[in-house]
């Protein structure tokens, strides 16, 4: 089968050795991951960066997404034709999402122990009057426990079907941990104040509550072992 040209344009600001008269043939049975590759060639850019689309041949307002994550999708099944144009975005720098998660699960995984051990004297007036208790160290431990728990899985276990995200969304998406479960959590927890510090826990509740912590912390894990196994071995799909 002939190959097929087409048309390279950039969307949006310039792009490296991207002009109006840059084209690109491929066979239209090439994937369109084939055709990331060529253009991420032309502009020196990761293919993780670039947006690919072309307009709806039916309504040109529509602009089609070429999605490489579509494993099975060729040039010609994503409706791509002799001369037809292909709009290049650039998407600017991108973090890969398994880097993402260990950033945010870093958050609470440093700053619990910091709270209980080190800064403690600093952020409560009434430290030194009152010890920590034994609750409040055995909320730290397992608390630290759960987010290495989730450090290893984002590095052993989970496989993420889009590779990166834009770096400028990093704060917003580390929020929630580092804001909510890390400062928010850290600061009532081990206050000298909070009712951990100053209650005997409950050996009734406690023992208990220990055991279901651990439960649910296995089933979790079986759980994220199982959606693991449902992928095949390199497969991307959602």
């Amino acid at each position: 089968m002939a190959d097929i040209t087409l048309k390279i344009s950039a969307r949006g600001k310039k792009l490296p050795n991207i002009t109006p008269s840059t084209t690109i043939s491929l066979p239209p049975t090439d994937s369109l991951k084939s055709l990331y590759t060529r253009v991420a060639d032309i502009t020196g850019l990761s293919i993780h960066r670039l947006r690919l689309t072309y307009k709806s041949p039916t309504n040109a307002a529509i602009n089609i997404h070429l999605d490489p994550a579509k494993e099975s999708a060729t040039l010609d099944s994503a409706g791509l034709k002799e001369g037809s144009t292909v709009h290049v975005k650039d998407l600017g720098p991108q973090l890969a999402w398994r880097t993402v998660y260990i950033i945010e699960y870093l958050g609470p995984l440093l700053i619990h122990p910091l709270t209980l051990f080190y800064l403690r004297p600093y952020i409560y007036k009434n430290a030194a009057e009152v010890a920590p208790s034994s609750l409040q160290y055995l909320l730290c431990y397992i608390l630290v426990l759960h987010f290495i728990k989730r450090e290893l899985e984002t590095i052993f276990v989970h496989q993420f079907s889009l590779a990166t995200m834009p770096a400028r969304n990093i704060f917003r998406n580390s929020a929630h941990y580092w804001i909510l479960s890390g400062l928010n959590v850290a600061y009532w927890v081990y206050s000298p104040s909070a009712k951990a510090a100053t209650t005997s826990p409950n050996p009734l509740l406690l023992y208990p509550g220990l055991l279901l912590f651990i439960a649910g912390e296995l089933a979790n894990f079986n759980t994220h072992m199982t959606l693991k196994r449902l992928r095949k071995p390199g497969s991307t799909a959602p």
